[in-house]
C-alpha cells in the first residue's frame, strides 16, 4: 500500500510542478474573483495496472458562480 502511494505521489509530483498558478488547494490565500479561469481536473489511477487518466474542464469564474467554457457533450459513452 505504501510502495503505491509513493509511486503515486513521483508521478503526481511531477505533473503538479507543469501546472499554471494559482492552484486550488486548502489553504492557499489566492482569492478567486470574477473573470478568473480555472481547468478543474482530477486524477484517476489504477494501481494495478500502473495506468491513469485525466479528466477536466475549463471554467470562468462569474459574479453569480461559474459558466462551462467546454462544449464538448458530458453524456456518458457507453461502448
Amino acid at each position: 500500500m505504501f510502495g503505491d502511494t509513493l509511486r503515486h505521489w513521483k508521478i503526481l509530483k511531477n505533473y503538479i510542478s507543469s501546472m499554471d498558478w494559482p492552484m486550488l488547494y486548502t489553504g492557499n490565500p489566492y482569492v478567486i474573483t470574477p473573470g478568473n479561469v480555472f481547468f478543474m481536473h482530477m486524477i484517476l489511477m489504477d494501481s494495478d495496472s500502473g495506468l491513469a487518466m485525466n479528466l477536466g474542464e475549463t471554467y470562468l469564474v462569474t459574479k453569480n458562480g461559474n459558466e462551462r467554457l467546454g462544449k464538448q457533450k458530458l453524456d456518458l459513452v457507453v461502448l
